[in-house]
């Protein structure tokens, strides 16, 4: 099995480019850094929609905390959905770790991380609304882990789900952004084939 947008939720999503929808609209953006101007922009879709894997956002995020080591690279999917909305478990999972993160500079906000099995990835999940993260140790497929969560609970950003496989994790040190070569420890959670 593969992991697609309706493996989280329901509805039909449309491809995009979060820097390139930023370039084509940056005269209307004053402030990436302003959850809601990103947000204007999205709402303008019928559809929902999901991007992002290895995607260079060097210009959307300029002025950011990613300046200093220029990790611009997106590490993981976003599936931009609105805030409230239902978050689904993809498969049966132990629970690895529940975080909420206070940061409001483009943080976590409320995050998960599971795992299907010793032997594959961890999944990890973020920008829950943090008070809506069920606290379980284990989760089977189609149970509501939490809801999509909005600023400035969510880590301050637009609302959507990041989602992210890391094959070998350090829980207190990583991120959902690096340089080209952490795509190795990265993989698209799109394109993963889970054999469970």
């Amino acid at each position: 099995m593969k992991l697609n947008c309706n493996s989280f939720f329901d509805g039909e999503f449309e491809y995009l480019n979060l820097n390139e929808l930023y370039l084509k609209y940056r005269n209307l953006l004053t402030d990436t850094k302003i959850p809601s101007q990103i947000q204007f922009l999205l709402n303008q879709f019928h559809n929902n929609t999901f991007g992002g894997y290895a995607e260079d956002r060097k210009d959307i995020w300029k002025g950011t905390y990613l300046d200093k080591h220029g990790n611009y690279i997106h590490l993981g999917v976003d599936i931009n959905v609105r805030a409230g909305t239902n978050i689904r478990c993809p498969f049966d999972a132990k629970v690895i770790d529940i975080f909420i993160d206070s940061d409001t500079q483009i943080g976590w906000g409320g995050r998960i991380i599971l795992q299907p099995s010793e032997y594959l990835p961890y999944l990890v999940l973020a920008h829950i609304e943090p008070t809506s993260l069920v606290n379980k140790n284990y989760f089977k497929k189609g149970e509501i882990i939490g809801q999509v969560g909005t600023w400035p609970a969510n880590g301050n950003t637009f609302q959507h789900l990041h989602v992210q496989l890391v094959k070998d994790l350090d829980i207190n040190n990583f991120d959902g952004y690096g340089c080209v070569e952490d795509l190795s420890n990265n993989i698209d959670p799109f394109e993963m084939e889970f054999k469970i």
